[in-house]
């Protein structure tokens, strides 16, 4: 072939090299298109085509009526994306992701075995918001630590405590956990229950280090386990049953309401077993200024 090439005249020559370099011109071009992503196919109706930008101008509606899942994509290269959703418009109902799901179905689920199993970021708005409309908003279940975290600021508070909410702050002027009502309900309510004979749980835990406050007040504060017991001449006592119960440990204050001369109180004996407690007076109210009626106040703390 080569000796057949050689003896050929020289302008059949020439011919021959200018087709072989255009032959190798048209091999480039084919396989530099093979190389590059085809452009973006805008045509309604067209078949979806992996590596390049689909794009049409009507939803897209993908369907299963079998019992597999209806669309799975995955990712297997470290820090991909599997999926990606993208919203440019603006307005109450523009979302990057939609989950919807009737007849008791979950509407968005997400999973993960060492890390988040949903993430939230937002730069200037909010990040995650829940809203039900007969329903609780959010719910957190741990099995072993904390079940919902909230941190406010740039130190770093994040701990696994058994806290069912932890709320932690680095603010002077903000709250770890803040709950407010302005319909004359509750703000904050804390209780707790305990079937343990003889023990009990602390609804509310109030506490501080060093010069700081463990519990303040500001307006009105309320205790069931207090109030107020009329002594009538010629009784000089009178028995208070304490709502909750005494135990040994229980300390009882009673103060004297009503000025009455020679008229005190001498004692406040609680009696743990019947959950009473006794106030005894210095004699009856019988006699005196002001005699015939003493009113005691009463408080149990413990």
């Amino acid at each position: 072939m080569f000796n057949a090439v050689r003896h050929v005249n020289p302008s059949r020559r020439r011919l021959l090299r200018r087709v072989g370099l255009a032959g190798l011109a048209a091999g480039a071009v084919a396989a530099e298109q093979l190389a590059r992503p085809a452009a973006a196919r805008a045509a309604n109706g067209d078949s979806l085509v992996i590596g390049q930008d689909n794009t049409g101008t009507l939803p897209t509606t993908l369907e299963n009526t079998g019992s597999g899942g209806g669309l799975d994509v995955t990712a297997s290269i470290a820090g991909a994306v599997a999926i990606t959703g993208q919203n440019h418009t603006t307005g109450a109902n523009a979302y990057g992701v939609l989950g919807f799901s009737v007849n008791n179905a979950v509407g968005v689920y997400g999973y993960s075995q060492n890390n988040w199993g949903v993430a939230a970021h937002s730069t200037n708005t909010t990040a995650l918001q829940a809203q039900s409309i007969n329903g609780v908003g959010i719910v957190g279940v741990s099995n072993v630590v904390t079940a919902i975290y909230g941190q406010s600021g740039g130190t770093n508070g994040y701990a696994e405590t058994k806290d069912a909410i932890r709320g932690f702050t680095d603010s002077s002027a903000g709250s770890g956990v803040r709950g407010e009502n302005v319909n004359g309900g509750t703000g904050v309510t804390g209780i707790a229950t305990s079937k343990a004979k003889g023990g009990g749980g602390t609804g509310v835990h109030a506490a501080a280090s060093g010069l700081g406050t463990a519990l303040r007040v500001d307006g009105r504060a309320a205790f069931s386990r207090s109030g107020e017991v009329v002594i009538k001449s010629p009784s000089a006592s009178a028995t208070v049953t304490v709502p909750g119960g005494l135990s040994s440990t229980s300390l009882v204050l009673a103060v004297l309401q009503t000025a009455i001369t020679g008229v005190f109180v001498t004692s406040a004996v609680p009696n743990p077993s019947t959950g009473k407690v006794t106030i005894h007076l210095s004699k009856a109210p019988g006699t005196g200024k002001g005699g015939g009626t003493a009113k005691v106040a009463w408080f149990v703390v413990n």
